[in-house]
């Protein structure tokens, strides 16, 4: 044999082509019935675990604290008086007076200003301290008999009134507005259902208050700056648009000490809830909570503990 001859490689030998296995529906159909088949024969463990997480969330609602919603419903108020019927026919020279009086104020810009306070956190902590609330909120960390915090609570643990702003307005004060008929809704939930309707008509009574109060102290700041217009300038037409806006804020003051209902009419008042008219726990969504956890956790537990159709 030459050396051309054994460089000759071998001849390479054609395999079969092997197609891959294809799946029929009959496979599929006795693999749904090996899987009814272990699911029905575990049928004890899947109700057992059922029963066991409708239990739980039985027992778990039984020891929450039943909590009730009281509902008001409010309409933003006018603004009172105005500017334009002050400035005669040549108001529309003189329009910038009223402005630096800062006398353009619209019935939106009440609400929005109303809303802003009474969803702010000095105001709420205004709230919680003059109605000395830190304990209530907390009272499962408070001793009555003792009249002081737990003494197994460590200075840490002891709530401030940082917390029970975060808690207020959280989990009890709510705030709806309706965008088609611009009507708002004061919701309030607690565990106590007469100190919640309280806390709202407490809550109402205060915004307006405070609205009333910096709308009179404003008006009595214009009347001051319109006087020393009046007497630092002797433009007559200016001094008597000036006499004006003056008396349009004296019947803003006048108005304004008239009307308890300064921010926000009270529509509908908060009704105190019946005993069983409670929101939370919702016993509906734990028993869903019981069935749809337990049968998961039931099925789990039978296809793991099952055999697999290749070692049957």
């Amino acid at each position: 044999m030459t050396q051309n001859q054994s460089e000759i490689p071998p001849p390479q030998q054609d395999y079969p082509y092997q197609q891959p296995p294809v799946r029929y529906a009959a496979d599929e159909e006795v693999s749904l019935k090996e899987l009814w088949r272990i699911i029905h024969g575990g049928r004890y463990r899947i109700i057992l675990t059922i029963v066991f997480f409708l239990s739980l969330a039985l027992v778990a609602g039984s020891l929450m604290t039943p909590k009730y919603e009281v509902q008001m419903l409010l309409q933003p108020q006018e603004v009172i008086g105005g500017t334009s019927s002050s400035l005669g026919g040549g108001g529309s020279a003189l329009q910038g007076l009223s402005s630096l009086a800062g006398l353009s104020f619209s019935r939106s810009q009440l609400k929005d200003t109303a809303l802003a306070i009474l969803k702010s956190s000095h105001f709420t902590a205004d709230f919680i301290t003059e109605e000395q609330l830190l304990n209530r909120l907390f009272h499962t960390k408070w001793d009555f008999e003792k009249n002081t915090w737990s003494s197994e609570l460590s200075a840490e643990e002891i709530p401030t009134l940082q917390d029970a702003i975060i808690l207020f307005d959280q989990k009890i004060r709510r705030i709806k507005e309706d965008s088609t008929t611009g009507f708002i809704t004061l919701v309030i939930e607690w565990s106590d259902p007469t100190l919640a309707k309280q806390w709202s008509e407490k809550l109402i009574k205060r915004i307006n208050q405070r609205m009333r109060h910096d709308a009179i102290i404003e008006a009595e700041k214009n009347i001051d700056y319109l006087t020393k217009q009046i007497a630092s300038h002797n433009n007559v037409e200016l001094n008597r648009t000036a006499a004006g806006l003056i008396e349009s804020q004296l019947y803003h003051i006048m108005m304004a000490n008239g009307r308890a209902e300064y921010a926000f009419k009270v529509l509908d008042p908060p009704m105190l809830p019946e005993l069983d008219a409670y929101v939370s726990p919702n016993w509906l969504l734990l028993v869903l909570l019981g069935l749809v956890g337990g049968s998961i956790v039931g099925l789990m537990w039978v296809l793991l503990r099952s055999d697999s159709p290749s070692k049957t």
